[in-house]
């Protein structure tokens, strides 16, 4: 009971079945109600009911009752994390190095998507790989991670395919959102914004309005971008996006991927934004010049300048700007 609530998307009504079900007076079935309310609470942003989701788990714990140690220190990171996120807690989440098999994929697939956001990329795919041969949802979480390790479409639109095949709305917010931000590093602020209203009216629908910290800056940045860039039109672009369900979202964004399709790796690869890093770089501007004359974070231009150095096979942007250089 709930597993379909967080499968499918309707996160609210996880949060009251999670309440109802942490006072029931089987352990088994509190034991899993700490979890669901838990990451329910997470995924809606709702610090009260990871606290007592925590709270109860500690209680179980507490009374030494089996599996629920490990869950009331699970929900202890995740309550750092969700009050870390409204600006009330500042400290460093601690993650564990071990998942045992006694740990639900659930709390997996919270953990592996926070590795990223410790640079722990290995860790992240070890953990994803672990359970990709366990259901679709798992698989298309998956396919998410290497979308955000690889900065590769086509991973999203794979999740995405599976996101509309089996009604997992969650699953296409975060693919629609990824999308998006390749469409703004591509330069198509309209393709952008209509994807990233796309994925709005489906957060809407199910309350979900986390992201890990990872993906809200690359969010962020990329929606700044392609508000700046299109001006006055933003505004039409996104309500269009609002106005798509989610089999149309989908069906628009397979037709704009096969209209900017480039090639993978060289220099012909370089999407219009990495083409202005490269030029800035070999300018001799540095990182935080580059990010003011761009708009965008500072950690934004590193990630821009891996992703040129493997497109372009240099190691350093040394290297770069002496290619670069070579070729204009």
């Amino acid at each position: 009971e709930g597993v379909q609530e967080l499968v499918y998307g309707d996160l609210h009504l996880a949060i009251e079945r999670g309440r109802r079900l942490c006072i029931d007076p089987t352990p088994a079935m509190r034991s899993w109600s700490f979890l669901l309310l838990g990451v329910a609470g997470l995924l809606t942003c709702q610090a009260e009911a990871v606290r007592d989701a925590h709270t109860a788990a500690l209680h179980d714990a507490v009374r030494k009752l089996p599996g629920t140690e490990d869950h009331a220190s699970f929900l202890d990171r995740i309550a750092s994390l969700v009050e870390g996120a409204q600006g009330s807690l500042e400290v460093p989440l601690e993650l564990p190095d071990i998942y045992p098999d006694r740990v639900h994929p659930i709390e997996k697939v919270v953990t592996g998507r926070l590795l990223i956001d410790r640079g722990q990329p290995d860790e992240a795919r070890q953990v994803f790989d672990d359970l990709a041969a366990h259901g679709p949802v798992l698989a298309a979480s998956r396919q998410i991670t290497i979308a955000l390790l690889d900065d590769d479409d086509d991973h999203w639109h794979a999740a995405l395919r599976t996101a509309v095949e089996h009604g997992f709305r969650l699953i296409a917010v975060d693919a629609l959102e990824g999308l998006g931000v390749s469409a703004a590093n591509s330069d198509n602020a309209e393709e952008a914004l209509r994807l990233f209203g796309a994925a709005e009216r489906l957060r809407r629908a199910t309350g979900y309005r986390w992201r890990s910290p990872f993906e809200q800056e690359r969010y962020e940045s990329a929606l700044v971008t392609s508000r700046s860039q299109l001006g006055s039109g933003a505004d039409t672009a996104w309500a269009e996006g609002t106005a798509l369900v989610l089999v149309d979202a989908a069906e628009y964004a397979g037709r704009a991927r096969g209209e900017r399709k480039r090639p993978r790796h060289g220099w012909a690869s370089l999407t219009p934004t990495e083409q202005k890093v490269v030029a800035l770089v070999t300018d001799g501007h540095s990182n935080p010049e580059i990010a003011q004359q761009l708009l965008m974070s500072r950690s934004t231009v590193k990630t821009h300048l891996e992703h040129i150095y493997d497109k372009v096979g240099i190691r350093n942007r040394s290297e770069l700007a002496a290619h670069a250089a070579r070729r204009s």
